[in-house]
């Protein structure tokens, strides 16, 4: 009874930990090259980024809204 929740836990704390140091790994050997500072000063706007997160985020918004279907009023017990 408490061994499958234990080991889910378990699995989503090792998933969150290893995407976590995945994340930093990576983006420090794609961006070892690239200086914030320098992308500050060539766009001359301390917003610049934020370009990246703003437009994904958007667009996982749009493809939500177009695909994903509405469940209200859908009951998840009815049996088929």
């Amino acid at each position: 009874m408490i061994f499958a929740p234990s080991l889910g836990t378990v699995f989503e704390w090792v998933d969150i930990h290893v995407r976590g140091w995945l994340g930093a790994v990576i983006a420090a050997r794609v961006f070892s090259g690239f200086d914030p500072t320098t992308i500050v000063v060539a766009t001359n706007s301390i917003h610049s980024g934020l370009r990246y997160p703003v437009v994904v985020a958007a667009d996982i918004f749009v493809i939500g809204m177009r695909f994903v279907r509405e469940t209200r009023g859908i009951s998840i017990h009815a049996d088929d």
